[in-house]
């Protein structure tokens, strides 16, 4: 079926960047495997070893890192705050044990090797939002 959607729309693919019948696969920085999505190793890695920002400039790195993982981490954007906060140009760059806290649980929730099933689509479910002024989710 693959094959014949490249064939229509005349796209070709080169056997050595092909993979089939993997059993886990690292894709965009995510690997999924037996029907779960993981962050990619190498990232919770580097997380791990990550030492608290000195300076704005790292804190949106930190940020950046995060919130690329940021469905794997529920109530992302209040845990985060804290440090959103200090990314704004009005705000001068001080470092508490508020910030800290931040900067850990995030730390933390991406280094317990987090993972997300995919949904079974032959089954119902249902879809929870909530938000505020500060954050947003959904289960």
């Amino acid at each position: 079926m693959v094959f014949d959607r490249l064939i229509i729309a005349n796209l070709k693919v080169k056997p050595s960047k092909c993979s089939f019948l993997q059993q886990e696969i690292t894709y965009l920085r995510h690997t999924v495997k037996e029907g779960q999505v993981f962050p990619d190793k190498k990232n919770s890695d580097s997380i791990k070893k990550a030492l608290p920002p000195k300076n704005t400039k790292q804190v949106i790195s930190v940020l950046g890192l995060t919130g690329f993982y940021r469905k794997f981490i529920p109530n992302y954007s209040k845990i985060a705050l804290p440090l959103t906060e200090l990314t704004k140009e009005t705000t001068k760059f001080e470092w508490s044990e508020r910030e800290q806290l931040a900067f850990e649980e995030l730390k933390n929730y991406l280094i317990s090797e987090p993972c997300l099933a995919l949904p079974d689509f032959s089954k119902p479910f249902s879809v929870f939002t909530d938000a505020s002024k500060y954050a947003l989710g959904a289960v």
